[in-house]
């Protein structure tokens, strides 16, 4: 797996610190599905990640790495690839690759 940092923002919690980068990458999924909302809890205080619209296109000229969150997501080699997802349901999907 690649994980790639899909949002242009850091996620932080509630003190302004950058999630690790096991929680950054919760949105990284490419799919016709809007992510989940997800509660965690930073000195028993919850912290809401909240859903974020689907992301169904993947396009290795945009950008997937920022220097806020170094370790979470990847430089790409820009040559154009792209991979959308067109169906998706259960634990299967329909994609394009141009």
């Amino acid at each position: 797996m690649l994980p790639l940092q899909e949002t242009a923002l850091a996620t932080v919690t509630i003190d302004g610190k950058p999630w690790r980068s096991r929680v950054q990458v919760y949105d990284a999924p490419f799919s016709v599905q809007r992510t989940d909302r997800v509660v965690l809890h930073v000195n028993s205080v919850d912290s809401v990640l909240p859903s974020l619209k689907a992301q169904p296109l993947f396009d290795d000229t945009a950008k997937y790495w920022y220097s806020e969150i170094p370790l979470t997501g990847v430089k790409l080699p820009a040559v154009g690839v792209k991979i959308r997802v067109l169906e998706q349901e259960s634990s299967t999907m329909k994609i394009r690759i141009s």
